[in-house]
């Protein structure tokens, strides 16, 4: 297949290599009468095909004929070709070029036999071919200039549609960057608890023009996309991305100047948006900071106790060395300092870091209650700190051994046997209890706070007009868990009650807040955990409350809004409605007695009432899509007007009026300035 047709596989065959050898010419003969042209290379005589289909595009023969004959004449403009086109009748035509075709008949008649030689018809054909070839170089020129012209004029509209297309794109990137700035803005009134101005509106706004912009960028393309696409059928081509020029080029610049500020914007507002997101952050985590920081201090605090208590066994186990010298007449070691004086001094350093350690909580309670935050005492030491409790507390039960090893095995008071067996016992009952005493209001607290974060889910339900799930339950069980876990803190305080004036009977001194066992301190760790895990819950259910009660407040004032501005379209359309029908009655009562006035001040007046009444009725279809507007406005939103709202105010004094009006037009009065009865 060629672009000037082709040949059916059934005539694909090697034909013979020249029509001037015998074969060639009788094969010539024979095809002839074939279906199809004979294509024969002209300067060598040599066969190129047989049965070839020519390709037509419609269009018909300058010399008339059927569909060979005009395929045949454009085969021979297309190809520069010279056809000869045998008819069935015998009819002979030449086709050559861009040449008029020639019959050879009809010609020959003309010329006579002898006149129409090939040598003639040569002559004739090269003369036309230069008249055509000079004819089609004078078109070819014109057209060229006219191409020219419209080229010019293409790449104009190219390269405005392309500038037009870049400051879309840069307007639509600034668009873009505000919408990121808005929501920066958002992010940093949402950080500082502050409510956003016109954030509905904004919510809105922002996105639409976004999506505006983009449409203007695809409707620009498109365009392109037209002129890109009319060149290519006009075979013209064109320069993508000229520069801009005059006042493209200074809307260029003024959008490129302006998505660098609003990019530079952008950046300062995210720089602030992470400053106060740090700041926030910093203060959301003061309470655990300073929770830690007491928790630090109480367990310096229960360590210098130890200690000093350690001192304090130091003083009393050198007291006894003496009164065992004494007895014995045994000498003392002698020493440069008297070991009496450093345990007195020891003890007294470490009280007065206790009490100094105890000032600083104090303080520092003082300063947190200030900022509204409220801690949480005695928590289970952890870490580090744990680890210097229970060394405090193995020094001084190796000193007490020792103190007691000194006094003897068995010690005699009030007639009761005491042994250290009985006084470990009493110790490691009141550490038990002082711990189970801790994790008892622990589990009070967590009670009081479930209640509290109970009672903020049921106001959050009744404010979205749910219903509480199980309420008559929940309202007896969770005041019925306070009371009980608070029964449990009374009756644990009430059992390490007990146990130091049992000790104190047998002549034994316990130490109070001693390191709890591993199993006692995991026991608090857990409590103290799950209490801190309700206090979490607890804050983000108030938080949620807040946030919806002025979700809910924002609403209520939107709602007012919308009543209002119903109530003042409905005011309107009923004011408008009664000039209406005040204007149509002061008509009707002037064209009845239109008769007994002058004829050109009649004619003046019946032309200004009928204004007057086509005034009233525009403003009232006015006023009623007004009205309709808005309380379709209020539908859209899920509320649902009230239309009997009363008015009041300036509306009802003009509502008022405009009634009085109507009312002295029936009763036969006249309204002032009308002249009209």
């Amino acid at each position: 297949m060629t672009p000037f047709g082709g040949v059916k596989e059934q005539n694909i065959r090697r034909p013979p290599k020249s029509i001037y050898t015998t074969e060639g010419g009788s094969r010539l003969k024979e095809r002839m009468n074939d279906d199809g042209a004979l294509i024969i290379d002209g300067s060598s005589g040599e066969f190129c095909a047989f049965g070839f289909h020519l390709k037509c595009s419609g269009r018909p023969s300058s010399i008339g004929g059927g569909l060979g004959t005009a395929s045949a004449q454009e085969v021979a403009r297309k190809a520069s070709a010279f056809v000869i086109m045998v008819s069935k009748d015998g009819a002979v035509k030449l086709f050559c070029g861009e040449a008029e075709p020639i019959m050879w008949k009809e010609d020959a008649a003309t010329a006579g036999d002898r006149g129409f030689t090939p040598d003639h018809l040569l002559e004739r054909l090269i003369a036309q071919l230069r008249r055509t070839a000079a004819s089609s170089t004078e078109e070819k020129s014109e057209r060229q200039e006219v191409t020219e012209e419209k080229r010019q004029k293409l790449q104009e509209d190219l390269s405005k549609a392309e500038s037009r297309l870049r400051v879309f794109k840069l307007q639509a990137k600034k668009a873009e960057v505000e919408l990121d700035k808005y929501h920066e803005w958002k992010k940093q009134f949402a950080l500082r608890g502050d409510k956003l101005p016109n954030k509905i509106q904004a919510d809105v706004l922002h996105p639409l023009l976004v999506q505006n912009i983009k449409e203007e960028v695809e409707k620009a393309e498109k365009e392109i996309a037209d002129i890109l696409s009319q060149v290519s059928a006009q075979g013209i081509t064109l320069t993508r991305d000229e520069p801009a020029t005059g006042e493209q080029r200074l809307e260029e610049a003024k959008a490129q100047r302006e998505v660098k500020e609003a990019e530079k914007e952008l950046a300062a507002e995210k720089k602030e948006t992470q400053k106060q997101k740090e700041m926030v952050e910093t203060i959301s985590e003061m309470p655990v900071r300073f929770q830690d920081r007491l928790a630090e201090m109480e367990s310096r605090l229960r360590v210098f106790t130890l200690r000093a208590r350690g001192a304090e066994v130091d003083l009393e186990k050198l007291r006894e060395l003496k009164k065992c010298s004494a007895s014995t007449g045994d000498p003392l070691p002698s020493e440069k300092e008297p070991p009496e004086y450093r345990a007195f001094v020891g003890k007294r350093n470490f009280e007065e870091a206790a009490e100094s350690v105890e000032k600083d909580i104090a303080d520092f309670l003082s300063k947190v209650s200030a900022q509204g935050i409220t801690l949480i005492r005695n928590r289970p030491a952890t870490g580090a700190h744990r680890e210097e409790e229970l060394s405090a507390d193995r020094d001084l039960k190796g000193k007490e051994k020792e103190l007691h090893a000194e006094k003897g095995k068995k010690q005699t008071t009030a007639g009761a046997t005491v042994t250290e067996e009985t006084r470990e016992k009493l110790q490691e009952d009141l550490t038990k209890a002082e711990s189970h005493l801790r994790v008892c209001k622990w589990k009070a607290r967590a009670a009081e706070v479930e209640l509290e974060k109970y009672r903020e889910m049921k106001k959050r339900l009744e404010l979205t007009g749910s219903s509480v799930p199980n309420e008559k339950q929940c309202e007896v069980v969770y005041p019925l868990l306070v009371q009980r876990t608070k029964e449990e803190v009374d009756k644990a305080a009430k059992e390490a009650a007990k146990i130091f004036p049992k000790a104190l009977a047998q002549g034994i001194q316990l130490t109070f807040n001693r390191p709890a066992a591993e199993a006692d301190n995991e026991e608090e760790v857990k409590a103290y955990e799950k209490l801190k895990e309700k206090e979490k819950e607890l804050e983000a259910t108030k938080k949620q409350n807040q946030e919806l009660e002025e979700m809910l407040r924002f609403i209520s004032s939107a709602q007012k809004t919308l009543q209002a501005t119903c109530t003042k379209a409905q005011s309107e359309l009923r004011i408008a409605k009664l000039r209406q029908e005040t204007a149509e009655l002061e008509l009707r009562n002037f064209e009845e007695v239109k008769g007994g006035q002058p004829e050109g001040k009649s004619e003046a007046e019946h032309q200004r009432l009928r204004d007057v009444v086509k005034l009233a009725l525009q403003q009232a279809e006015e006023k009623e899509a007004a009205f309709h507007e808005a309380v379709q406005s209020a539908v859209s939103t899920g509320m649902d007007p009230d239309l009997n709202c009363p008015v009041d105010g300036a509306q009802k004094e003009a509502e008022e009026a405009a009634e009085r009006e109507l009312h002295l037009l029936k009763q036969g009065g006249t309204l002032k300035g009308s002249g009209v009865p």
